[in-house]
């Protein structure tokens, strides 16, 4: 008989999974001193972490299903992807937009905290550079999404809803980023990406998007567009131009989700 997989769930996985990360973060700090300033070792220790919750998630919950059915690794229409991609960049505006009133309201990042930052994104040569990119835009947003849009998101949908799913998904999805301040940008992204998961029946669009976010996130502070201490600061232009390309995005997206392959793959995630 299989378990139920319920929002309790849901949490109580995301805490343990963030439990493991810290723990795992602190036992790699003990042995080697200053490693959890590499954003490449801390991107793969996550990596580990979340892809093992994966894993335990589907062996203890659905383990009579195909892993790559569970984690929604599925075929969609191609131009969903694509589309996602195109979101991971327009969202820095709304992003922004809103991490500027977080910073308005409860005042600028600690010293600590920058520090801890700069440290984390100074590349000293090409290949470091690269490593980073690949870590911070590839394994990170690949194993979260295989976590919280795949397996807790496959999990609950059994008992709930497709856009129920989506709400607890990305709720959970933001709380286990343990910053407040970086809580309300990441519930618009969480937002799109639980979307994304909804209408395209696949984890794909969503990764596609947490990869085009992540990287020019991480590109403009190591290409020194941006300063590490802040934002992207955009003119009110490329504000409004970024917000208006979002929700032409996202009509697109509607749109897309009609086609004959975006509905086969819900069908085929509803089977599940």
């Amino acid at each position: 008989m299989q378990r139920s997989f319920g929002v309790l769930q849901v949490f109580l996985w995301t805490f343990g999974a963030t439990l493991g990360l810290i723990t795992s973060f602190q036992v790699v700090e003990s042995l080697l001193p200053g490693a959890t300033t590499d954003l490449v070792t801390l991107g793969a220790i996550e990596g580990l972490v979340y892809g093992l919750s994966c894993f335990l998630v589907w062996h203890v919950y659905a383990s009579n299903r195909p892993v790559l059915d569970f984690l929604a690794i599925r075929r969609t229409h191609p131009a969903l992807p694509v589309l996602g991609l195109l979101l991971g960049i327009s969202l820095q505006a709304p992003a922004d937009t809103l991490q500027a009133l977080v910073e308005a309201i409860a005042g600028p990042p600690s010293e600590e905290l920058l520090r801890r930052r700069a440290a984390m994104m100074r590349a000293d040569s090409e290949i470091e550079a690269a490593m980073m990119m690949i870590s911070a835009a590839c394994v990170v947003p690949l194993v979260e999404e295989l976590l919280f849009r795949g397996a807790f998101f496959g999990g609950l949908k059994s008992q709930a809803s497709a856009i129920f799913a989506g709400l607890m998904t990305g709720l959970a999805f933001v709380i286990c980023h343990l910053d407040p301040r970086v809580w309300l940008p990441l519930a618009a992204v969480a937002a799109v990406l639980s979307m994304l998961r909804v209408v395209s029946g696949s984890v794909l669009p969503g990764f596609a998007l947490h990869l085009a976010f992540n990287a020019v996130t991480l590109a403009v502070v190591v290409l020194r567009i941006v300063a590490v201490d802040r934002r992207l600061d955009l003119s009110w232009q490329l504000s409004v131009a970024g917000w208006l390309a979002t929700l032409l995005l996202l009509y697109a997206v509607l749109r897309t989700a009609q086609s004959d392959e975006a509905t086969e793959a819900r069908v085929r995630d509803d089977a599940g």
